[in-house]
């Protein structure tokens, strides 16, 4: 199968609306969500304030520095009011052509223990803040109007320095083919580099979303600097799941 655009990414920076709380209902498509704050992504709720240092007091010795009498110790996250619960919602378009494509959510980070909704259901959880995730929205959205729903639930004490609160990185939207490559996954090593020649062994999870068996061609380019093809690599399989396409590219005199 072949696609001149097959994948396109749409970021998620304007538009959404922000409220602190654990809010009954908020995930759903008929709140009413007028009255909360109007945010763009990446947002960070802490940096407004207020400053106080009981944001991180703790009371508490330090035993590798000797301590043995437990005191108030302060400015560890630098007074940020960051622990709490919060929601955020974004409404979102889809046209025909778009919603009829696998469809991913992407987060660079969100500050922490989130839930995903899309158009009032779960769509995944996840609770590092400092990793990246992603979700496939592609059996919760429809053409037309869609509604994006994310909860958060900051933890008191669960960093020893100033963590980010909410949605403080990137979200995208990335619009696929039924057969595309799966996120996270490409895998590039050169076991073999010398002067005359270098190898390089790049791995390529394809996934499909389509239950038919579909001929699936990959193929790898290498450029050099100026973008120029120095070396390529294509494979064919017949596969209607996940295949893992093992590419060995032998490079001559490589750029070292």
């Amino acid at each position: 199968m072949t696609h001149t655009n097959p994948r396109q990414v749409k970021i998620l920076k304007y538009g959404w609306r922000f409220a602190h709380g654990d809010i009954e209902g908020a995930e759903t498509t008929d709140y009413n969500d007028g009255s909360w704050d109007q945010v763009r992504v990446p947002h960070d709720w802490a940096i407004g304030g207020p400053f106080s240092e009981d944001n991180d007091a703790q009371y508490t010795a330090i035993g590798v520095d000797g301590e043995t009498k437990k005191r108030t110790l302060v400015g560890r996250t630098g007074g940020l009011p960051h622990v709490g619960k919060a929601w955020y919602r974004l409404p979102f378009d889809l046209t025909e052509d778009e919603a009829g494509k696998s469809i991913r959510i992407e987060f660079d980070g969100v500050m922490s223990h989130s839930t995903v909704y899309c158009n009032g259901k779960p769509v995944g959880s996840w609770p590092f803040g400092y990793a990246s995730f992603a979700f496939d929205l592609s059996e919760h959205v429809h053409a037309g109007s869609n509604l994006l729903a994310v909860s958060v639930d900051n933890k008191p004490e669960s960093s020893r320095w100033y963590p980010g609160a909410g949605i403080y990185r990137h979200v995208r939207l990335v619009f696929l083919e039924p057969a595309h490559v799966a996120h996270w996954g490409t895998n590039i090593a050169t076991p073999e580099v010398r002067d005359a020649e270098a190898v390089v062994r790049v791995r390529t999870a394809v996934e499909s979303s389509s239950s038919d068996t579909a001929v699936i061609k990959l193929r790898t380019e290498i450029r050099d600097a100026d973008g120029n093809v120095v070396a390529t690599a294509e494979d064919t399989t017949q596969s209607s799941a996940e295949h893992m396409f093992d590419q060995t590219i032998r490079l001559p005199s490589p750029h070292l």
